[in-house]
């Protein structure tokens, strides 16, 4: 069965699933790569908006990757770390 695109379904305990437009069943335990234009540092900005997104996704039980080049922070190339669950990858 081929899967066109994921969307959130909103249920009516207030909780949300994943799924897909064309079928009826529920995607579990998706493998989630968020890039991102910069490195969580200096500045901080990935680290305030992607960062607390990736967590949120992790602790529904998804596994989420983040790929950020370290542009102003240079000393973070080539480091990975595990952060509450999200893999950072500077690459």
């Amino acid at each position: 069965m081929k899967r066109v695109a994921a969307c959130v379904f909103r249920l009516d305990n207030d909780s949300t699933q994943f799924g897909t437009r064309n079928t009826q069943s529920v995607v579990h335990n998706m493998r989630i790569s968020m890039i991102g234009p910069f490195g969580l540092r200096p500045k901080g900005t990935m680290a305030v908006r992607a960062l607390p997104m990736a967590k949120a996704l992790v602790k529904r039980g998804h596994a989420v990757t983040m790929i950020l080049p370290p542009w102003d922070f240079p000393q973070d190339a080539g480091r990975s770390l595990d952060d509450a669950g999200v893999q950072v990858e500077n690459i």
